[in-house]
């Protein structure tokens, strides 16, 4: 099981490197996921690149799903339903 963390444009860039610190450091498997499985580009300019899509994402391959800056995520849209909305298959 691993641990997902879902990246898009204008994200924060500081929340990310932070907990993938924690995680690291308790030996937790973390892979990035992107709406469309693309790189995006944080608040501060930093670029990274997505692991997979978050339509490939099985949802008993997680163990815990993290939203940085969950406020500016209900924003992002995914084929038309907020994110906080999407369900994982």
């Amino acid at each position: 099981m691993k641990n997902y963390i879902l990246i898009y444009d204008d994200c924060c860039f500081y929340e990310i490197v932070t907990i993938c610190y924690y995680l690291k450091f308790t030996n937790n498997n973390i892979v990035f996921c992107s709406l469309n499985g693309e790189k995006i580009t944080c608040t501060e300019g930093t670029t990274i690149e997505a692991n997979r899509a978050l339509s490939d994402i099985k949802i008993e391959d997680v163990l815990s799903f993290i939203l940085p800056d969950e406020e500016e995520a209900e924003h992002t849209m995914y084929f038309g339903e907020s994110v906080d909305s999407y369900r994982l298959k």
